[in-house]
């Protein structure tokens, strides 16, 4: 019988324990030091919200205070809502103001010199207060979460077009990047006409590309490509469109579109009819007249 060699066995353990104890430790602080998240699911009013932050301030962003990003605008209550739904610290990873020992910024309202907004301090304290208009703050903004649509018609030029959406990066899809599929594909202007017909949240029911620091991005029209990036044009949830390098390794939401055939007018098929009657009448009238002449 061949004898174990203890001290080669007990290396082996020692290496297996070590690469444990590194992974574990490793994960570990994966959690404490991973970096904010950009939006996490609130179920408010029975209805699912994606919320994110942007930072800025009152008086640089005067016209995202709206309900186009912040459903709770105006309303103090529904402000609340949406706070008490978040939580105290950590704030489920979203950004918090920790110079003020609190999480995002509810806004709802503003009197001058100052924004009021509804926020959980660090301690879990649920209040009002007032924010210096003028101080770069973290921000929350919404857009509902709703049932993804398959298309929607959107009318470009006085022509309608099936508008749709597919998932995937412009290095694994570049022959889509083409006139037959998005038809405004080498031209910023057309592109930008699509994306201004679809419009703004909530983008006609398609989906949209997530949240940056500039607030939500509806589906990218893609109209070009440069240096790594796909540019498209694309309107926001702040309600401006704008041209965005979107990286082509990555996956966005990208639209596609195909024209609407032009059906018959409304009275095109009553008048076809009155057409082919009337050369009806021509043939047999000529015709009972060449008999008429024969006999």
């Amino acid at each position: 019988m061949k004898k174990l060699d203890l001290y080669k066995n007990k290396k082996l353990f020692s290496f297996f324990f070590t690469a444990i104890a590194g992974s574990i430790g490793l994960n570990i602080l994966s959690l404490v030091f991973s970096g904010p998240v950009e939006a996490v699911i609130l179920n408010v009013g029975g209805q699912d919200y994606r919320v994110g932050t942007f930072n800025g301030s009152y008086n640089d962003n005067v016209s995202r205070f709206s309900l186009a990003e912040m459903p709770w605008w105006g309303n103090q209550s529904i402000a609340q809502q949406f706070s008490t739904a978040l939580g105290g610290s950590p704030w489920q990873g979203l950004p918090s103001n920790p110079n003020d020992g609190w999480g995002p910024f509810f806004a709802y309202s503003s009197v001058p010199g100052d924004a009021i907004v509804i926020s959980t301090s660090s301690s879990g304290v649920e209040a009002n207060i007032p924010v210096f208009a003028g101080s770069l703050s973290n921000y929350a903004i919404a857009i509902p979460i709703l049932a993804p649509v398959g298309s929607v018609i959107v009318n470009v030029g006085g022509q309608d077009y099936q508008v749709s959406i597919f998932n995937g990066s412009y290095n694994d899809n570049s022959t889509r990047f083409s006139i037959a599929q998005m038809p405004w594909w080498g031209n910023q202007s057309i592109a930008q006409q699509f994306a201004e017909a679809l419009g703004t949240v909530p983008w006609g029911g398609l989906p949209d590309n997530g949240l940056g620091n500039f607030g939500f991005w509806g589906p990218f029209f893609a109209y070009d490509s440069s240096s790594g990036d796909a540019l498209v044009m694309s309107v926001g949830s702040s309600g401006s469109g704008a041209n965005i390098p979107a990286s082509s390794s990555f996956s966005y939401n990208y639209a596609l579109a195909t024209p609407v055939a032009v059906p018959f007018e409304g009275n095109s098929l009553p008048m076809l009819g009155a057409s082919l009657f009337m050369a009806g009448g021509i043939w047999w009238k000529r015709k009972h007249s060449r008999l008429g002449n024969s006999d």
